[in-house]
């Protein structure tokens, strides 16, 4: 069983710390083969466009999944020094999202304020 995989890239990173104080959060169902979620984070660069930071193919769109993502793999990936400086982070209506982006104010997105888009 896999858990989910995730990626980024060095030159992603360099855009999330530069413009990150705010970062957008969807995941789209029905992206590949395997219907699994797609989970998306999103931050804008200095001409407000929006620039994919990181990508994660998710194992089921359950709770703990996101849980998982966004208090071990997105603070992997990026740096716990870049999840403490993002200040707004903007989701969707899906409740997964909202209430994991939730549970990890608690650990590393701690100076957070969420909010919905849409």
């Amino acid at each position: 069983m896999a858990i989910g995989t995730a990626w980024t890239h060095k030159h992603l990173r360099r855009i999330a710390k530069a413009y990150g104080d705010v970062s957008f959060v969807d995941a789209t169902e029905g992206a590949n083969d395997e219907e699994r979620q797609l989970l998306t984070l999103l931050g804008r660069n200095f001409f407000i466009k929006q620039v994919v930071v990181l990508q994660a193919v998710l194992s089921s769109d359950q709770r703990w999944v996101y849980r998982w993502d966004f208090e071990y793999v997105v603070p992997l990936l990026l740096g716990k020094t870049l999840c403490r400086e993002v200040k707004v982070v903007l989701t969707d209506g899906d409740w997964n999202e909202m209430a994991s982006v939730d549970d990890s104010f608690k650990s590393f997105f701690i100076k957070i304020m969420r909010g919905r888009c849409g």
